[in-house]
């Protein structure tokens, strides 16, 4: 008989573990068998994504794309992409004290 493993004590609901990152799927377990037994962003890494992980590819649901937008918009704003996670970083300490 197979193990049952059970998520943050949820009765009868199989854990689905990602096999790229071996954590647990969780926000997308409807598409799990779809995206072969991952995550999206693990799956999207592994079958879509084209070139440099670290650099953005041209599907639009590409995380380094979305973020390379913001980035640009940014920039256009006047604001430094680069100076910003830093003080929101700083803030958000603040704000725990």
């Amino acid at each position: 008989m197979n193990e049952q493993h059970l998520i943050s004590g949820e009765k009868n609901k199989e854990a689905l573990i990602c096999i790229k990152c071996h954590k647990s799927v969780e926000r997308h377990r409807a598409d799990y068998e779809l995206f072969e037994k991952m995550h999206w962003l693990c799956f999207h890494f592994e079958f879509e994504h084209e070139g440099d992980p670290d650099s953005p590819c041209s599907d639009p649901s590409c995380p380094q794309w979305r973020l390379q937008v913001y980035r640009d918009k940014l920039r256009s704003l006047g604001v430094d992409p680069d100076a910003l996670v830093p003080a929101a970083g700083d803030a958000r300490d603040d704000d725990k004290r």
